[in-house]
């Protein structure tokens, strides 16, 4: 079964009539185009961006949560520290110390951007120890302090 000449030519009118109509309009494909480019430019230029970089304070007593916060654009936004000899390390310090600390985020096509590294000081704190009691029962034996 061949194609006859009534559909090959009703074929041939339908494409030129797509023809037509992109040439007709093609200032506003080309504009919507080029919209729809910097768009997406824009948004893998700024993706992962980090902003708002915050530290509450440089100094710490051993307890207290890290005050170092910061935002990124349409990224989650994760935390490095170090010592000052030592090697890059993700979360923030728990223990006394001083350190670095830096924001990390992901950039477009798996780029890492980072924050400039603050110094911060975790100091020591002081634990007082007090026995309320003054006997223990350790496996049914019972001994007075």
């Amino acid at each position: 079964m061949g194609m006859t000449y009534d559909s090959y030519k009703k074929r041939l009118e339908t494409l030129a009539s797509i023809k037509a109509s992109i040439i007709k309009h093609r200032l506003l494909i080309i504009a919507c185009l080029i919209v729809a480019l910097t768009i997406i430019s824009v948004f893998l230029g700024i993706n992962g961006l980090i902003t708002d970089v915050e530290l509450n304070k440089a100094e710490y007593t051993y307890g207290e949560d890290v005050g170092f916060f910061a935002k990124s654009i349409f990224n989650k936004t994760n935390y490095e520290y170090h010592t000052l000899n030592g090697q890059w390390q993700e979360g923030l310090p728990q223990t006394p110390g001083e350190y670095e600390i830096r924001a990390v985020s992901n950039r477009s096509f798996g780029a890492k951007e980072y924050s400039k590294a603050s110094k911060e000081l975790i100091n020591k704190t002081d634990l007082l120890i007090t026995i309320k009691n003054d006997s223990i029962n350790y496996y049914n034996v019972l001994f007075y302090l």
